[in-house]
């Protein structure tokens, strides 16, 4: 059964502005920029921390930043170094 939506919240909808307590995993899934089964893989495999209030699965701001941190720092290591062209540094379409 579908819930009815307020004149309000149909309002945010439209405007995107439907918003995610923060602390809560579809914030940190807002922040980091991934879907939640994304999120849930990175906490499965160590890179998010997160802790349980009673049944409530939350993330400090804190731990989305330091996941943040440390996805910048794998990606950057897995970005070969840029070579420079056999022409030098300058386009050869550029002449």
């Amino acid at each position: 059964m579908k819930s009815k939506l307020s004149p309000r919240n149909v309002q945010r909808r439209r405007e995107g502005t439907v918003r995610a307590k923060v602390g809560s995993l579809k914030y940190a899934a807002m922040k980091i920029g991934c879907s939640l089964p994304t999120l849930y893989d990175l906490i499965q495999g160590g890179k998010l921390r997160s802790y349980h209030i009673g049944r409530a699965h939350r993330v400090s701001e804190q731990a989305v930043a330091d996941c943040i941190a440390l996805l910048e720092r794998e990606s950057a290591q897995e970005r070969p170094a840029r070579r420079t062209p056999p022409w030098g540094s300058r386009s050869p379409l550029a002449e």
